[in-house]
């Protein structure tokens, strides 16, 4: 057992390793994906079913039909009518109107394809399609910050089957973003750029080409967590688009390795703020294990060496 801590955060975690089991042996055994049609008259993301969800804001289109399409979220966390403004009444109570945009991009029109299923095209495809949705809605007078997230399988959050990502664009800057930031400010220059370099040569280095680096970080809150960063110093996904097709590489070997756990996951995509410096990047959280009682007090315990992860996710079993 070791305890270890983040690179930049003051959390740790506790590596409590089984070194008798293997990666391959945390493969979920769920077959809910296993035998979908690929069209499902039910599904309100399949085609032919546009008119089930709220109206179109956009779409891909491919061969006569759409390869991708979003839309406002028909149950929205947030709502875009209202005052942005955060404010005080006295010294506990802080309030506003949740005040921003909650969109849905559906990733494929086959209800038995994955995001794992799509070929290194597709996922680059995709990634200009978020791209293009985060700069958008952050032109939203009164928006602080734009969430790209997925969430995968049941034990992600996701409620549908149908593969999709979500966007919430909101009035104030995530808790865990600010966190980020302050941290990171505490250091001279990027403390990222310089994990970057070291991770390199690292036994948690899963994937280096030309502009990112891929690999487990070192204090893994999750068995088998990535991050993917730029390995040059960008703010933002923006800045990366002459390399989409690169970086779609590197997601998609990671997907794989997950097809083959079978597990749910989250992936979240991590700007800077406008105002403020944060390296980009993408975490990708496998979601295997259930966190307990303990973790409430903020130190996680994970079963699974991000060193051991790396190797796995490398080719290893």
């Amino acid at each position: 057992m070791e305890l270890r801590k983040d690179y930049v955060l003051d959390r740790y975690v506790i590596l409590a390793t089984n070194r008798g089991k293997r990666p391959s042996q945390f493969k979920v055994e769920d077959d809910s994906l296993s035998n979908l049609p690929e069209l499902d008259e039910n599904c309100p993301f399949c085609p032919g079913n546009e008119d089930k969800t709220p109206e179109e804001k956009g779409r891909v289109e491919h061969n006569g039909t759409w390869k991708f399409r979003w839309f406002d979220n028909k149950f929205a966390a947030v709502d875009i009518n209202g005052d942005h403004i955060v404010r005080t009444d006295n010294e506990f109570f802080t309030f506003a109107n949740a005040f921003g945009k909650h969109e849905v991009i559906v990733e494929t029109p086959k209800h038995n394809k994955q995001l794992w299923d799509l070929d290194e095209h597709e996922l680059s495809e995709l990634i200009s399609v978020y791209n293009f949705r985060l700069e958008e809605l952050s032109r939203i007078p009164g928006i602080k910050y734009v969430c790209l997230f997925k969430n995968h399988g049941p034990k992600a959050g996701t409620s549908l089957i149908h593969s999709h990502s979500q966007i919430i664009a909101y009035n104030v800057v995530p808790f865990w973003v600010r966190e980020l930031i302050k941290a990171v400010a505490k250091f001279e220059g990027c403390p990222f750029c310089r994990v970057i370099e070291r991770e390199k040569n690292s036994d948690r280095r899963i994937l280096e080409t030309d502009n990112f680096l891929t690999f487990t970080p070192y204090a893994s809150q999750y068995p088998f967590e990535v991050l993917i960063f730029p390995k040059k110093h960008i703010r933002f996904l923006n800045d990366l688009r002459e390399h989409f097709d690169e970086l779609a590489l590197h997601l998609r070997q990671i997907l794989l390795k997950l097809k083959e756990l079978n597990c749910s996951y989250n992936i979240v995509w991590l700007n800077s703020t406008f105002d403020k410096d944060l390296h980009f990047h993408i975490r990708i959280i496998p979601r295997i294990t259930t966190p307990g009682g303990f973790e409430f007090y903020g130190t996680h315990i994970n079963v699974v060496a991000p060193e051991d992860a790396a190797h796995f996710y490398r080719g290893g079993v």
